[in-house]
């Protein structure tokens, strides 16, 4: 051990600032005192902490930050510059502590099944995200769900809140943008307050006077048109229904195109209340 190296071997001292600590300040020392209790700098790592567990001991945490009174934050990781978080929670596959096979940032990938990050409370929110514009909580996958939400008993899977704006927003590419099923029941059911329609199909508006149907369906689809009359001059609308095939098919074989069945809509009648 050089001069300007320690290492704690113990056994601990009795009278030190915290019992069992390896290194500590006094306890009950005035913390104005020290506005930092440990500032340290390394070339891969500033802090590494780990915990020499056991089948009777498994430990608890490798980093405890705990917070209490008026504190705002256990841990507080800030980013700026070229860092991509503030903190970070990955899951790696390897038989060798990190402090071991010291890696460098760019080795530090996704590889292990276990969990990144776990947050956990009571009654409180296990994991809350806030953000003054952007996106308060992000999940990205490459090939799985971006976020998964679970609820046993009573509570929903996912709950979206929103004041002014849509309780949820989803878009997609080449895939249905919402699917719901249930296993038991309705697989989706839609309300809204006395004043509004449960829900809403934007039509598809063409050019020409006469609905022009897509090739591309599936039996059960919904399709809501908006064509302008050729003789009033007024655009109307029609709802249509994708049916199976009236052709003969083989076994397994598509139809050529989808076939339709126009649902017929009544005389328009004007809306009378307020809101």
């Amino acid at each position: 051990m050089d001069d300007d190296q320690f290492t704690a071997k113990g056994p601990p001292y009795p009278q030190s600032g915290f019992p069992e600590t390896a290194f500590s300040t006094v306890q009950d020392q005035d913390p104005s005192d020290f506005k930092v209790g440990v500032r340290v700098h390394g070339r891969r790592f500033g802090v590494i902490g780990q915990i020499n567990a056991s089948r009777s001991d498994p430990g608890t945490a490798w980093v405890w930050g705990p917070a209490s009174g008026r504190t705002k934050f256990g841990i507080l990781g800030t980013a700026a510059g070229e860092v991509k978080a503030g903190v970070a929670g990955i899951s790696v596959s390897t038989t060798q502590p990190i402090a071991v096979s010291n890696p460098r940032p760019g080795e530090l990938t996704p590889s292990g099944e276990l969990v990144g990050v776990l947050g956990m409370s009571g009654t409180g929110p296990g994991v809350k995200g806030h953000s003054e514009s952007g996106d308060g909580v992000l999940g990205t996958s490459e090939n799985g769900p971006g976020v998964t939400g679970v609820s046993v008993n009573a509570g929903p899977g996912v709950r979206a809140v929103s004041t002014n704006e849509s309780g949820i927003w989803a878009t997609s590419e080449n895939g249905w943008a919402v699917h719901g099923a249930s296993k038991n029941d309705r697989g989706g059911v839609f309300d809204s307050g006395d004043k509004r329609a449960q829900i809403r199909l934007i039509p598809h508006e063409q050019r020409e006077t006469t609905p022009k149907l897509p090739k591309n369906g599936l039996p059960g689809d919904l399709l809501l048109i908006q064509n302008r009359s050729p003789f009033s001059g007024r655009y109307e609308l029609s709802l249509w229904l994708c049916v199976p095939s009236p052709i003969p098919m083989p076994a397994g074989a598509a139809a050529p195109a989808a076939f339709w069945r126009e649902i017929a809509l009544g005389s328009p009648v004007e809306g009378t209340v307020d809101g």
